[in-house]
């Protein structure tokens, strides 16, 4: 008596059986592709879940900071933040816009390996450092992290408080394009670079040690600006092209 296959299943040969298990092993490029979504989705959900707390940082979530700040309605769209080495070297620029031109004052944050330095002479405080620094480094009269309601929303502490929750609901209300620029900024994305392609305001404006695109993968770029940067190269080597 023959036994029927699952519902919604295919019988398989016992040639097919015996050639054991299905096999797959994605590709080195689908690999670092899926590491670099796994790694945007937890560090929106630490945005999203717990930037509100005091002194919090999501892991390795630098630079999404950096993107949201600068696209908070108060931020001044001449107003940049610069990420400089010891050496005063520019590693990163965050801009509101495109055009760097415009820009009249800006943020300047030292990164030293793992954390952000302030120069010898100047104090910082035991509680939100890198916030305070930011905040130091506004130009007068500034209304980033204004809008709170509470005692002391007007102080740096409070106006902290308030920066911090709206971060937040940006992260949240805005998570698509975040989580998208998150994911081509892990493999050195940025507005500069990508010119032919749709610009998202989360990415950063330049960062340091990126590549230039041959003219055929900004073709690919501009024609399919949702496909991850990876995926068209993948796609060369397997398909060469010419523009």
């Amino acid at each position: 008596m023959l036994n029927a296959a699952p519902m919604g299943k295919l019988a398989r040969s016992t040639e097919q059986q015996s050639l054991g298990p299905d096999r797959f092993t994605p590709s080195s490029i689908a690999v670092r592709e899926h590491r670099n979504r796994e790694r945007a989705d937890r560090i929106i959900d630490q945005f999203v879940e717990r930037f509100t707390e005091k002194d919090f940082f999501p892991d390795d979530g630098d630079e999404a900071l950096f993107a949201l700040l600068v696209q908070l309605p108060e931020w001044p769209a001449d107003l940049s933040i610069r990420i400089h080495n010891e050496n005063d070297e520019v590693l990163a620029i965050f801009l509101k816009g495109n055009d760097e031109s415009v820009v009249q004052n800006s943020v300047v944050l030292m990164q030293n390996a793992d954390a952000y330095i302030v120069p010898d002479n100047i104090p910082v405080a035991d509680d939100e450092p890198l916030l305070r620094w930011v905040f130091s480094q506004l130009p007068v009269g500034s209304r980033v992290g204004m809008g709170g309601n509470f005692p002391g929303s007007h102080s740096d502490s409070g106006r902290i408080v308030t920066l911090r929750e709206q971060i937040a609901g940006l992260a949240n209300d805005q998570r698509p394009l975040l989580f998208d620029a998150l994911v081509a900024a892990g493999e050195g994305a940025s507005k500069v670079q990508l010119d032919t392609r749709t610009r998202n305001p989360f990415l950063p404006l330049w960062i340091r040690q990126q590549t230039l695109l041959s003219a055929a993968l900004s073709e690919l770029c501009a024609l399919y600006p949702q496909v991850p940067v990876g995926r068209l190269e993948e796609l060369l080597e397997q398909l060469p092209l010419t523009v």
